[in-house]
Order: C-alpha cells, then sequence, then structure tokens
C-alpha cells in the first residue's frame, strides 16, 4: 500500500540588530519537538525542528529534511518524500534560521528520525559552510510481523522435476500481507510463490515447481522487503537438498 505522508511547516526567524557583532560559529541542530502516536495513520506524526545561526561573511541560510525510517533491526534509511526535497531557504539578513517540519502518516512499529542538511552562503552564492545534523528518534506504537523459513521438503515431479513445499511461519505479533517467497534450486532461480496473509503464529505452505536439487536450496522471503518485521535477517534461509517424500 502505498504511504500518504502529509508535509507542513513553520518557519520562525531572528533578525539581525543593527550594530550588533556576529558570535563565534555554533554548531546547528536538528531535533523532535513532538512526537505523536495513534492508532490511525492520520494521528501518527513527527515535528522536527532545524536552526542555524549566520556565520561572518553569510548572506542567507537554507536548510533541508530528509525523512529517515527503520523498523526493527533494519537500518536506518532515507525515504524518498517529494515535499521535503525543496531546500528552505532565510531571508538575506537573517542571523538566527529555525524552521519545523512535522510529517503525518508515519507508520505503527516504525522508528523515524529527521537528518537536515544546513548551508551558508554569501551574497553571490558561494557556499562558505555546510553541515548535516541528524535528530533524536521518534518511535511509533504498534506490533509487526517477523516471518521464519521452515524446513522444506520435496516430491518427485515429472521429467527430473522437483516440487518443493516451503512453509513460511509468521512469529510476530501482527499479520503479513501478501508475502512473496522466491525459491532458488542450486543457484538458479525456480520461481516466486505468494500466500495472501500469514496471521501471526500461524504457518502456511508455499509449492514450487523446480529443476530436481543436487546441492541446496536458498529460500528467501520478502526479497523486496515490502513487510515491515522484528528481524530482518532471518528471511533468507540456505538447505541442503530435502530427501524426496514418496
Amino acid at each position: 500500500m502505498p504511504r500518504r505522508l502529509v508535509i507542513t511547516a513553520a518557519l520562525a526567524l531572528a533578525l539581525v540588530v543593527p550594530g550588533q557583532a556576529q558570535a563565534a560559529f555554533k554548531l546547528p541542530s536538528s531535533k523532535v519537538l513532538e512526537c505523536k502516536t495513534g492508532d490511525a495513520a492520520e494521528s501518527r506524526s513527527a515535528t522536527f525542528q532545524g536552526r542555524m545561526r549566520a556565520i561572518p561573511g553569510t548572506d542567507r541560510m537554507l536548510m533541508r529534511f530528509t525523512l529517515m525510517e527503520r523498523f526493527g533491526d533494519e537500518k536506518l534509511h532515507s525515504l524518498t518524500v517529494p515535499a521535503l526535497k525543496a531546500w528552505r531557504s532565510a531571508k538575506p539578513g537573517i542571523r538566527d534560521f529555525r524552521y519545523k517540519q512535522t510529517v503525518t502518516g508515519l507508520q505503527g512499529g516504525g522508528e523515524y528520525r529527521a537528518s537536515i542538511d544546513f548551508r551558508w552562503l554569501d551574497a553571490d552564492g558561494n557556499l562558505l559552510r555546510k553541515s548535516k545534523r541528524v535528530s533524536g528518534p521518534c518511535r511509533q506504537q504498534g506490533e509487526l510481523a517477523n516471518l521464519l523459513v521452515g524446513i522444506p521438503t520435496a516430491l518427485p515431479g515429472p521429467e527430473g522435476t522437483g516440487i518443493y513445499v516451503v512453509p513460511v511461519r509468521n512469529n510476530g505479533k501482527a499479520i503479513a500481507r501478501d508475502v512473496a517467497v522466491e525459491l532458488f534450486v542450486d543457484g538458479a532461480a525456480a520461481n516466486v510463490g505468494h500466500i495472501d496473509s500469514v496471521a501471526p503464529g500461524e504457518t502456511r505452505d508455499v509449492r514450487f515447481s523446480g529443476p530436481a536439487c543436487k546441492q541446496n536450496l536458498r529460500i528467501v522471503l520478502d526479497p523486496a522487503d515490502a513487510i515491515k518485521e522484528q528481524l530482518e535477517s532471518d528471511n533468507t534461509e540456505r538447505v541442503r537438498c530435502p530427501s524426496l517424500v514418496r
């Protein structure tokens, strides 16, 4: 299901006081101002703030937000959000630039952060300095599925082929929907199977037809990483060829 993130922003500026000297450089900051959780996507949101101060020679300051996401044991990674691609710019003469960005429609069970790029430009548009900061986390409540590969079995097929039965178990706490299962026989891709859904605690079988196995099978669950899980590291299993069940 395509995500529907809603982006809103607020600008806060502190003007230069005439005759006031610029202070020494202070590192920019990225932080979470507010983290809202809830049962529905429209009630789950995070508000991040970036702040930067002018350095000597600064005419304009810019910042750009990137939303970061992580589920379970996966690595923190950036999301492509078109509404966040634009640079947020302070007007010339501003010495203290703050910008708030709110993202609504977050997924339950996820952790979200904002990575903010900062740029300082002189009056000719030349880059004086750049920096990047990552905010603290906004953690959303919610349960996740966790898919595991069971022990496959094999039946003899026609003309030297095999019929492979791969059990898929969900030992997580959320239902997993539209589960793709990919089978490789001796390193060659045999087929991709699909399961409509696997409920928590349930095991479902996927049947494949492929060449007779001589060395090993490799099974990959959710190869496109479309399902958010507690553990992503246990979605691939390599086993010796199973004995044929007659």
